[in-house]
């Protein structure tokens, strides 16, 4: 064997040894620290990918809370402020003036504080007929201040000059708002005329439909996807059209949107909206075989 081959293949012995020992010493050393490194990165993913399901809820609550809080606009009560407790003396004063009693005594006799709200109670006696009794009771329930009645007591009245004359007791519980928007009311403000503005939904709409509404912008109906790839946050989709889709967190389907990619299942979940009935569809990567 000449001295070139020799001093090759030694080399070749020498290097193969030393990737070798690396090789060892590097798992021997390192291999937990990796383990840990690798779940780590895992835990991220997996928390990373939750953050965007919660982005694309959070979009699609905040549509459904503007919704909400337009039609607490239009309904028919509301939240005096916390400052016009003591006014409604005033506001039953203004009952008294349309018929209601011939005279009626009024006392505060408790104030209750809450969280975000405050409860009054008063108690209040009156002498009237049976239809104004109930006038009364009408207007309290119909107008836009919240008063809530606790007691009620009804009696004749031995007064010989009228036999139809009624002694009323009532126990009202008020609620007031301590918000600061609860200040553009007043305990006047049932007075006014209503302001009639032009509203962002429709206040007739069933909670359920009937039917769906068409598919107009011919969205990807989830029923009719299949699910093709997954790398990082992205999702590659199929159409029911088979056009390949590429898709994120927030993306909107046909009555729905993208919830969540998770990579590590191998899952797209999408939230649903079938008409008011909500559900949640989850595709999956079909298994390589």
């Amino acid at each position: 064997m000449s001295y070139e081959i020799r001093n090759t293949l030694i080399l070749i012995l020498i290097l193969l040894l030393m990737c070798g020992g690396g090789y060892l010493g590097l798992h021997l050393r390192y291999d937990k620290n990796i383990e840990v490194l690798a779940q780590q990165i895992e835990q991220k993913k997996e928390e990373f990918s939750k953050l965007e399901g919660y982005f694309a809820d959070l979009d699609y609550y905040n549509e459904e809370v503007k919704t909400n809080q337009e039609r607490l606009k239009s309904y028919p009560k509301i939240l005096l402020p916390a400052t016009e407790i003591h006014q409604t003396y005033r506001y039953l004063e203004y009952l008294d003036q349309l018929g209601t009693f011939f005279n009626f005594t009024f006392i505060t006799t408790a104030i209750k504080e809450k969280n975000d709200y405050a409860e009054a109670v008063y108690q209040l006696s009156g002498e009237g007929k049976f239809p104004k009794m109930a006038a009364f009771l009408m207007r309290l329930e119909e107008l836009k201040p919240i008063y809530r009645i606790d007691n009620f007591r009804l009696r004749s009245k031995e007064d010989l000059n009228d036999e139809n004359l009624l002694r009323v007791d009532l126990q009202l519980t008020g609620l007031f708002s301590k918000e600061d928007k609860a200040k553009a009311y007043s305990i006047h403000s049932f007075r006014t005329q209503p302001e009639y503005t032009l509203l962002p939904y429709d206040p007739f709409m069933p909670l359920i439909l009937k039917r769906l509404p068409p598919n107009i912008d011919n969205l990807p109906i989830v029923e009719k996807c299949k699910l093709i790839a997954i790398t990082g946050n992205v999702a590659y989709i199929k159409d029911q059209s088979n056009n390949l889709l590429k898709m994120k967190a927030g993306h909107k389907i046909y009555l729905g949107y993208l919830a969540r990619v998770n990579i590590n299942r191998g899952t797209v979940t999408f939230k649903m909206n079938r008409g008011g009935i909500k559900d949640t569809v989850v595709l999956k990567l079909n298994p390589t075989k």
